[in-house]
């Protein structure tokens, strides 16, 4: 009697250990994606931004977070979705 008790409770530990073991792995929803652009313009001084439409070819983006790099160095960027116009004064 008492040798069955012992073991229900052993398997049902090692049941709720496999459990929360699942339920974290299911949790993890988000995805990252690096993806890299080059634009090569012949005239970058009248160019302010760039109108990126990220968001209508993959809607399930979030935000994206964007490392700049020009002329006038670097700088980091973040849109959220339904934003697409990118200020690139900074790097100029």
């Amino acid at each position: 009697g008492h040798g069955d008790e012992h073991s229900d409770e052993h398997s049902d530990g090692h049941d709720d250990a496999h459990g929360h073991d699942h339920d974290e792995s299911e949790s993890e929803t988000h995805s990252t994606a690096v993806v890299t652009y080059t634009y090569n313009c012949a005239n970058t001084a009248s160019l302010a931004s760039i109108d990126v439409k990220l968001f209508d070819v993959w809607s399930g983006f979030n935000d994206l977070d964007v490392q700049l790099i020009g002329p006038g160095g670097q700088a980091l960027a973040e849109l959220a979705s339904g934003q697409s116009l990118l200020d690139i004064s900074r790097v100029q």
